[in-house]
């Protein structure tokens, strides 16, 4: 059974992994300004690009949060009262 303060430098990938999905979800945000731009220039191919870009940009997003809750998990469990 570790110690709780043993267990803070685990918290790193965690973290990472949160402030990550956090990043893809704001780059996220801003494409979908830039892909309507695209479309309103009737610039199709661009504004489909785009668009493949913010859904991607998005599932890594989740990932990236779902990723850094099961390891935060993992750790919390680790510690047992």
């Amino acid at each position: 059974m570790p110690k709780a303060t043993n267990l803070v430098p685990s918290f790193a990938c965690p973290l990472m992994l949160f402030v990550t999905g956090v990043l893809f979800a704001a780059v996220a945000f801003g494409t979908t300004y830039l892909g309507q731009a695209c479309y309103h220039h009737n610039y199709s191919k661009c504004g489909n690009a785009i668009r493949i870009l913010t859904v991607s940009l998005v599932v890594v997003s989740y990932s990236a949060f779902v990723g850094g809750g099961y390891h935060a998990y993992k750790i919390i469990r680790a510690v047992q009262p």
